[in-house]
């Protein structure tokens, strides 16, 4: 915070001029100031003096100088002003609202004593202090005042919190009390804290209280009276007593004033703590009588004893926004807005959470900057940077409740959301992190920039994304426009008409642009490079037809447009404009557009409709757009026949309807159309549709025609005429009387035949019992499968040959996985290997190669088979097949590969001569040598029993150890001569340091701590001392507890260390209390001291004088001042009232002498920490204990005492003799137990394994350590103990993410494990989708155990509604993970013929049609299809929920108009809806539906598919019921030439996997891997959409369907 001085309001005096107080009013309009002549001076806003007047004393009779002035205070209502004086009473002066309303007395409030602190509540309350320390509350309004509460001492000061709902006084003794006037607090009443000094300086501020004084500190509080935080300002030079506080308004500054100083100290809201902001020094101020801030906190007034006041500004920082605003931010949380062409508008914009406020933006016309106090909408986001963070409020036009907000949910996901709703709009899904986003004006896009600096363009109402460039570092919407200005590179792009943003225009930038400025009549980009900045001016006129376009002011629009001429930016806006006036109904603009577009017809038909528009207004006096025949051509210049069909129809004007779809060309609808309603003369618009046919040469309609009306032999002729010999041919076969007409079928044939149409001429031949003739044209037109059918009826031993054939035709057409079954049922084994191996099928590869027995049928392709075997773990399989085919040398290299060596001498033993073999492995040796693998090399020679060659090479390489290693074992007998001749060799090359340790001293230091692993103590020794390491041979007896070996490897080697060998054998005799040996070693290594000291802390004094006298002269004087100490102590208790922890020590000493070790234990035990000289005294007492009971009890002794001792050494952390004393009074358990509640685990479970054979305790250890860090959450050293109890925790606590990532890193049937209990889980929540996504990140295994949660994956999934599958792309992941699980299942032998896999190929089937159908929607050419697909899933609804299947078929048709359709499916969705809400399936009438394939009885599902969206079931119904009425409407499905519904299957039909209808018509596309076909129309618009709509999913699907069947045969014949 910063200080800024403003004015002085009144000079400083020479002599003691005391400001006695200072007032702001809350409406911040005046300043009162008392002075020392007991005036009250008033001052505006500006720091002009405006007023004054004098006050008087409370006894006229005393004079004017009987008293001085104590406080001021304002009233809330800025009105009335309280002076408190010292002549014990109070004036209330009403001041008027002016400054010339004349000041008089309102309420007087005279007091016992004098008052010394006066501070008036928001509450309504006025407090004052009184010299008797009592507290006193006067009300204004009844002019009664009330005591309360008292204090012991004078009140010197008072602070109100920042409700004004309560107060804290200050007393002469240090007592601050705390008090509230409302009910509501919730902080205790009464004394708060006792400070060290009288508190003249108290405030309250947020969070606490605040005190200074004559100690120089400053102290935060609490609200519980506990030091938070002290300002010590004792040392600091000049610094005085603290003799004034005041606290900001918000509570988040206070500033404390002393001599000739102020200081700010301000709250951190982000850290939490106070801290000093700001310090200022004033010099000849003197001490501060008076400080105060201004209600807003930016002033801050001060007076001093000199009687100066000043003023300051009080602010963090400003900003000036747009040029309209000033922005003066006065404390963390508050600002205030200032308008800088009105300076007298101000708001104080507060956080009424205390929070802090980084930035402010002015929105909606600068509407929303005096609008109410509320908050429009609030989410929840981890990105609070306004980068990512945009709100738009009514910005632009006169659309109301026009307010949005655009954030991150993440960081690749942006919320749109409805400020006025309340409600999501929109959300948006990216691949990437992004940086930066911002709505438009109108909030109907949205901008955004991600991390990879891609400009992406989003349509906030259809949820259109388009990427607009790459590369940008700035981007910006142009003020009051949809225009759109970002640099690239040096290239500054803009988007004058942002709707079509392919329509851009660039120019070439210097510097970086910093902002886009629109005023005056001007929009300029400004850039800066280096020092210097530029502009660049866009063009205002396009700018200014954006903002015309929305703003709906079309002249404006087309005025600007005519003024551009033949602009290329004109073209796109013309038509643009064009789209908007048709949509908004104004069609003279739209004329003038494609006028200017150049589009006679358009003009000319808009011309009409104009006037016909102006016929009908001037005729109904109504507005000419609402006249039917201009609306239905605005529907027919949209392509919206159905609409204008309905139109006609409702103006009853069949006539038109007909005339329309006849100019159209559209000759079935204008008949369906007649049929539909019963057009009188129906017959003649047939007969006039079979001449329009005829005369327009098209035969092939006429004859379809023809045939619907059953006139057969005619359409056969026209079929025939129009060439097209398939159609005639399939009518044929439907038809059995044409077959005799065997002139008509040569025909039909020859046309068949000419066009290559083989099969279908077969399938002709033999239904004309020309089986031969037929045979010749399956075979000759590739139709194998329908070859083969008849050859086993008509021509059996022609079986064989067919399948061979067929397996050739089908390797012709490189389709060599279709071709290996085909070869195998021939017979032709070899040619079955060639096409598994070309077609990379190795499973069957490696199953064909193992029938075959000659070497030289299999050796071509052994070694890519063994290869593939090796790779998939398989290296038996691999090792067999290359045996089988001779190639052993092949199968040697392959086994030494993989470390097999073994196994591939053994082979080249039984098939290789010996010197190959030698050769072989010895050269393979020596290549591993050099590639540094000397390890395997070694295993090589080895395996061909070759020690010295390996020994030869370590020695090469100077890696002595492995040397010395193998001659060890192969070469024992060699061993010291290898030795010395190594360290001679060395010595030889100068390596003396080497020779010594290298291969000598090292050798032997190894070999020796070998053997003394093994037990083999002297031989180490001798080992260790030719090593030269006599010290370890000493430290290897000492841990064996061989004294005596130690100690005469001292003497004889290591003189130095005799002594502390003795000194641990002594240590080891003290601890079996051998006394008279640990006196006989100390003494021999010369250290009677230590004895003496050890019977000095055990109490033994007269054991500790016998030594000292005889070996240690210089102790005897302590020992006896110590022991006359310890006599006379027990003199003056009297021994049976021991209770000093000497006495008990000495007690226990005697009994252990006389052997009585049970007394000795529990007089020692006797001591504890009431009687103990120290904790020492205490610790050493419990452990002699210990020793003596391990010692010297046993049976019920030890283990009473074991009881009670034990608990007690655990409570003073004596964990080891604890143990130790278990064990000893044979108590296993509890010796675990120590370990276990210290949590010493590894001690723990070596103690278990030592003391307990059967491992039961080992596992009472586990188990318990598994249950504490359970307990403590602690999964990572669980993890290392039991991994799975780890996974379960993790499990448990819902770290999914942890747990399985944990599992991955064990084994895959782990991870499964509980990849499959995470997924059960979602799927319990309604989470399938998640759970989808789980098993695509970690595979789904064919494990029959995972099928039910499979089965309910797809199940879940495929009953979501369209809206859930996230545009589609559900259903693909969906497709993909069935895919991949149907393949799993497939090459699993186990598996491959299960139900459970024809169930997931049907699943996958459905995915795939809802994944396709998606795709559709996206694109307009294929609305189409995705209605078939809607009506091909009726198929499944045995599976599908039926009522969700028949929903989407029915508001597909209904959307498609065609009503008949979508009333039968509409009403069957009804029915199903009842059933299900009575539970019975026998409500539901099928009989509509008798022509189709849809199954009749299928499961209910529990609720309806709308359950959570009646407003859309009710709709249905209503419209149902609506239809039913009409009696125009054919409520009844179509049917085709088949009898059946279009989309329905015949018993010969395939369904065609792009659409789900009936594969007819020519030639339909098939598939190399399967018998699946597509139709060719559906496939070629697929073909199509792939390259005009590049951007839709139709390239997945038609990727995804090649890659599931395999490579598509589209090419005709």
């Amino acid at each position: 915070m910063q200080l800024k001085y403003l004015r002085t309001l009144l000079e400083g005096q020479e002599q003691i001029q005391r400001i006695a107080g200072l007032a702001w009013s809350p409406n911040q309009q005046k300043l009162a100031i008392a002075t020392a002549d007991r005036h009250i001076l008033l001052y505006d806003d500006a720091g002009e003096r405006r007023d004054k007047f004098s006050t008087k004393p409370a006894n006229s009779a005393n004079g004017k100088n009987s008293y001085v002035i104590r406080g001021l205070a304002f009233s809330p209502d800025s009105t009335r002003l309280a002076v408190a004086q010292s002549d014990c009473i109070v004036y209330v002066y009403k001041l008027g609202e002016s400054w010339n309303d004349k000041k008089v007395i309102c309420n007087k409030f005279p007091q016992a004593s004098a008052v010394t602190a006066l501070i008036w509540l928001s509450s309504g309350a006025i407090i004052a202090g009184l010299e008797d320390g009592k507290i006193r509350a006067l009300h204004s309004k009844s002019n009664k005042s009330q005591s309360l509460y008292g204090g012991d001492s004078i009140c010197i000061s008072l602070a109100a919190n920042t409700k004004g709902s309560g107060f804290l006084s200050g007393h002469n003794d240090g007592t601050i009390i705390r008090y509230f006037l409302t009910d509501d607090a919730n902080e205790p009443l009464g004394r708060v804290v006792q400070h060290p000094v009288p508190p003249f300086a108290l405030a309250w501020p947020q969070g606490g209280f605040c005190v200074g004084g004559c100690d120089q500190r400053i102290v935060f509080y609490d609200p519980m009276g506990r030091q938070l935080r002290t300002f010590d300002y004792s040392r600091t030079e000049g610094e005085r007593e603290f003799t004034v506080a005041a606290c900001s308004p918000n509570g988040q500054a206070v500033a404390f004033g002393s001599y000739d100083r102020i200081r700010i100290y301000a709250w951190s809201p982000r850290q939490g703590a106070w801290s000093e902001s700001a310090s200022k020094e004033v010099s000849c101020l003197y001490t501060l009588s008076a400080l105060l801030w201004r209600r807003d906190g930016a002033r801050l007034a001060l007076g001093s004893v000199s009687g100066a006041v000043l003023l300051f500004e009080s602010v963090l920082r400003r900003t000036i926004w747009q040029d309209k605003f000033e922005l003066i931010f006065v404390a963390p949380s508050q600002l205030l807005v200032r308008s800088l062409a009105e300076p007298t508008q101000q708001l104080t914009i507060e956080s009424q959470l205390g929070l802090e406020i980084d930035d402010v933006r002015i929105m909606g016309k600068d509407n929303y900057l005096y609008g109410d106090n509320c908050i429009l909408g609030s989410v929840r986001t981890e990105f609070v940077n306004p980068h990512v963070i945009s709100v738009r409020l009514n910005e632009r036009g006169n659309a109301r409740e026009n307010k949005k907000l655009a954030f991150l949910l993440d960081a690749k996901t942006i919320c749109v959301v409805d400020l006025e709703s309340r409600l999501t709009s929109g959300q948006i899904n990216h691949e990437t992190k992004i940086d930066w986003l911002e709505l438009s004006e109108t909030a109907h896009k949205l901008l955004f920039r991600d991390k990879k600096l891609r400009l992406v363009l989003v349509d906030n109402y259809t949820g259109k994304k388009q990427t607009l460039l790459s590369n940008i570092s700035f981007v910006q919407w142009v003020p009051q426009s949809d225009v759109v200005v970002a640099q690239s590179h040096t290239n500054l792009a803009i988007w004058y008409n942002i709707d079509l943003p392919e329509h851009v225009t660039m120019q070439t930038i210097r510097g970086e642009a910093i902002e886009v400025v629109r005023e005056n009549g001007r929009t300029v980009v400004r850039s800066q490079d280096g020092p210097s900045e530029h502009s660049y001016q866009l063009d205002e006129g396009l700018v200014e037809f954006g903002t015309a376009v929305n703003d709906s002011d079309f002249g404006r629009a087309v005025h600007f447009l005519e003024s551009l001429g033949d602009k290329p930016a004109a073209k796109a806006m013309w038509h643009n404009l064009a789209i908007i006036s048709l949509e908004d109904g104004n069609l003279r603009v739209a004329q003038r557009c494609y006028a200017a577009l150049g589009n006679v017809s358009k003009a000319f038909y808009l011309a009409e409709m104009i006037q016909e528009a102006d016929a009908f207004e001037l005729a109904t006096d109504s507005p000419g757009i609402l006249c039917p025949e201009v609306r239905a051509k605005l529907a027919l210049l949209a392509s919206d026949l159905r609409t204008a069909e309905r139109i006609y129809l409702e103006q009853g004007d069949i006539e038109a309807a007909l005339r329309m779809y006849q100019q159209l060309r559209m000759w079935d609808e204008a008949v369906a159309l007649a049929e539909r309603r019963g057009y009188a003369r129906l017959a003649e618009l047939k007969q006039q549709h079979m001449d329009f046919l005829l005369s327009s040469e098209q035969p092939e309609k006429a004859g379809q025609v023809l045939e619907e009306q059953g006139e057969l032999q005619q359409a056969m002729g026209l079929f025939l005429k129009a060439n097209k010999p398939a159609r005639a041919a399939r009518l044929a076969l439907k038809t059995p009387q044409l077959l005799q007409d065997e002139h008509l079928m040569l025909q039909v044939t020859e046309g068949l035949v000419h066009c290559e149409l083989y099969e279908l001429a077969g399938d002709i031949a033999h239904r004309l019992s020309r089986p031969e003739a037929a045979l010749a044209l399956y075979r000759k037109g590739g139709a194998y499968a329908r070859a083969l059918e008849l050859a086993r009826v008509v021509e059996p031993q022609e079986v064989t040959a067919l399948e061979e054939e067929w397996g050739d035709w089908l390797v012709g057409r490189k389709q060599l996985d279709a071709s290996i079954n085909h070869y195998i049922e021939a017979g032709a084994t070899q040619k079955a290997l060639e096409a598994a191996v070309g077609a990379k099928q190795w499973r069957k590869a490696v199953q064909i190669a193992k029938v075959l027995d000659e070497p030289e049928l299999i050796q071509r392709y052994a070694l890519d088979l063994s290869k593939h075997l090796a790779f998939a773990g398989d290296l038996d399989g691999a090792e067999d097949m290359l045996v089988r085919a001779n190639l052993h040398k092949d199968a040697i290299e392959l086994l030494n590969r993989h470390g097999k060596w073994e196994r591939a001498y053994v082979i080249g033993e039984k098939y290789l001569k010996p010197e190959h073999l030698r050769e072989l492995f010895v050269q393979m040796a020596g290549t591993l040598e050099e590639q540094g693998k000397y390890r395997d090399s070694e295993k090589v020679l080895i395996a061909v029993n070759e020690p010295d060659l390996a020994i030869a090479m370590y020695k090469r390489r100077e890696l002595y150890d492995s040397m010395i290693r193998l001659v060890e074992r192969y070469h024992k007998d060699l061993l010291d001569s290898t030795h010395l001749h190594l360290a001679r060799q060395l010595e030889s090359r100068g390596k003396l340091k080497n020779a010594e340790g290298k291969p000598t001293d090292e050798v032997h230091l190894k070999i020796a701590m070998s053997l003394e692993d093994e037990g083999k103590f002297e031989e180490a020794e001798v080992e260790f001392l030719k090593a030269h390491k006599p010290k370890e041979a000493i430290l290897m007896y000492q841990h064996a507890g061989d004294w005596r070996a130690a100690l005469n490897v001292a003497e004889q080697h290591l003189p130095d260390v005799v002594g502390e060998v003795l000194i641990g054998q002594a240590a080891a005799a003290l601890e079996t209390r051998n006394y008279k040996e640990y006196e006989a070693l100390l003494l021999r290594a010369q250290r009677p001291d230590l004895i003496v000291e050890h019977y000095k802390q055990e109490s033994l004094y007269d054991d500790a004088l016998r030594i000292a006298e005889e070996h240690y002269p210089s102790a005897l004087n302590d020992l006896r001042r110590l022991q006359a100490q310890l006599q006379r102590g027990l003199a003056q208790t009297g021994e049976e009232s021991v209770t000093d922890s000497r006495a008990y020590l000495q007690r226990a000493a005697e009994f252990a002498k006389r052997e009585q070790f049970r007394k000795a234990a529990e007089c020692l035990m006797q001591i504890d920490a009431s009687n103990a000289e120290d904790a020492a005294t205490l610790e050493r007492a419990l452990l002699r204990a210990a020793e003596i009971c391990n010692q010297f009890l046993e049976g019920q002794d030890a283990q009473e005492l074991a009881t009670a001792l034990g608990p007690r050494l655990l409570a003073i952390k004596q964990i080891g003799p604890a143990a130790q004393l278990y064990l000893a009074a044979d108590m296993p358990k509890q010796a675990v137990d120590v370990f276990i509640k210290t949590e010493q685990w590894s001690k723990a479970r070596r103690l278990a394994k030592e003391i307990d054979a059967d491992l039961q305790l080992l596992a009472y250890v586990e188990q318990q350590q598994k249950s504490c860090l359970k307990h403590e959450g602690n999964v990572e050293q669980l993890a290392d103990i039991d991994i799975i109890s780890a996974l379960d925790l993790l499990a448990e606590q819902g770290q999914w993410q942890r747990c399985l990532e944990k599992a991955k890193q064990l084994n895959p049937s782990v991870l499964q494990k509980y990849v499959a209990v995470y997924a059960a889980q979602l799927i319990r929540e309604g989470n399938c989708s998640n759970a989808l996504g789980l098993y695509l990140s970690y595979g789904a295994p064919p494990i029959e155990a995972h099928f039910n949660i499979y089965t309910r994956i797809a199940l879940d999934c495929l009953a979501l509604r369209e809206e859930q599958s996230e545009g589609g792309s559900l259903w693909r992941q969906l497709r993909d993970f069935l895919q991949r699980l149907l393949q799993s299942l497939r090459a699993s032998q186990e598996q491959a013929q299960t139900q459970f896999t024809a169930g997931i190929e049907q699943f996958l089937l459905i995915a795939h049609y809802y994944a396709t159908r998606a795709a559709c929607k996206e694109v307009q050419a294929l609305q189409p299809v995705a209605l078939r697909l809607s009506l091909a899933l009726l198929r499944h609804t045995d599976i599908l929920p039926v009522d969700k299947g028949f929903y989407e078929a029915g508001m597909d048709l209904r959307q498609a108009g065609r009503e008949a359709e979508a009333f039968v499916m509409l009403n069957h969705y009804l029915d199903v809806c009842e059933a299900i809400e009575e539970g019975s399936g026998n409500l539901v009438d099928h009989s509509d539906l008798a022509s189709t394939d849809f199954p009749s009885s299928v499961p209910l599902p529990e609720d309806i598919h709308l359950k959570n969206e009646p407003s859309l079931h009710e709709e249905v119904r209503e419209w149902v019921l609506a239809v039913s009425m009409d009696q125009q409407v054919d409520q009844q499905l179509p049917t085709d030439d088949r009898g059946l519904y279009e989309s329905s299957l015949g018993p010969n039909d395939l369904p065609c996997l792009l659409s789900g209808f009936p594969v007819r018509g020519r030639q339909p596309v098939t598939f190399q891997s399967s018998s699946n076909q597509v139709n060719r129309d559906v496939w070629s618009k697929f073909s199509v959409a792939v390259k005009m709509s590049p951007g839709s999913g139709i390239a997945d699907i038609i990727g995804f369907t090649e890659k599931w069947q395999g490579a598509a045969n589209y090419v005709m014949h």
